[in-house]
């Protein structure tokens, strides 16, 4: 059980980051376009 919470733990945290650096990417091009 406490396994398994760290792996959903881990797993929400990739996921965040995730989203955070394909934003940032996004930001970037929009930027240089510019």
């Amino acid at each position: 059980q406490q396994g398994y919470a760290a792996a959903l733990a881990l797993a929400m945290a990739a996921f965040t980051i995730a989203i955070a650096y394909a934003v940032q990417i996004r930001g970037m091009k929009r930027a240089l376009d510019q």
